[in-house]
């Protein structure tokens, strides 16, 4: 599972990497690695991922020295920089001011930011801070960098590619660097997709809440009539 994972993420990671070919890259949120490893397969050679005190140094897919802990809400440390910072599904399990912070970080760490965090009502465990697209897009401006939708044309129908990657998946960077790989800036509020697996989760979900509903309404009629 774990190969099959990675594979997936480098399919997501190639249309970027091959633009701008990066030899280093932080990842915020890193869990055990695998966004990393993926990295390391497609040319990268110097990595650094962060995580909370949950994530397990047992379960690493990268080596021990290119791990380091550390506390979201108290602030993070100055790594240097990178060619390429990944941050993906993690900012809307930590405080909206800590969210902010760690924001404002990553775009003190490379030009190239790979990004995505949980839309209002996408659901997940300790999901405390969701937002649109465009609510971060709006936090990254104010830092000079731009919404670039580059990955989500190419994968939105890549089922091995967990969706939620395929709805959120954006792309921030300084115009300059932007434009040096020919991407085109896209608007804000155009951001804002809800992956079809994602609406037919939930209208199935709907559906077994309505049905489940209408059973019990006849159960009862039949036990009070019957």
């Amino acid at each position: 599972m774990l190969a099959q994972g990675k594979e997936a993420y480098k399919s997501l990671l190639q249309p970027l990497v091959a633009n701008v070919r990066p030899r280093s890259a932080i990842d915020l949120g890193t869990g055990a690695g695998t966004w990393l490893a993926a990295v390391k397969e497609l040319g990268a050679t110097r990595v650094l991922g962060l995580d909370g005190p949950w994530a397990s140094r047992d379960n690493l897919v990268i080596r021990d020295d290119e791990f380091r802990i550390v506390d979201f809400e108290a602030g993070l440390p100055n790594v240097g920089r990178f060619d390429l910072a990944i941050c993906l599904e993690v900012l809307e399990h930590i405080s909206p001011a800590a969210a902010q912070r760690s924001v404002d970080w990553l775009c003190e760490r490379s030009d190239v930011i790979l990004f995505s965090a949980a839309i209002p009502e996408q659901g997940g465990m300790h999901h405390i801070n969701e937002a649109w697209q465009s609510d971060w897009a709006a936090k990254f401006a104010t830092h000079g960098y731009l919404a670039y939708d580059i990955i989500r044309p190419i994968v939105w129908r890549d089922d091995a590619i967990p969706w939620w990657y395929r709805q959120n998946c954006v792309v921030y960077a300084l115009p300059d660097v932007a434009s040096a790989h020919g991407w085109t800036p896209s608007r804000p509020e155009a951001l804002d997709l809800v992956h079809p697996d994602r609406f037919l989760m939930a209208a199935r979900q709907v559906k077994r809440l309505r049905s489940r509903t209408l059973k019990g309404r006849i159960r009862s009629l039949w036990q009070r009539f019957g």
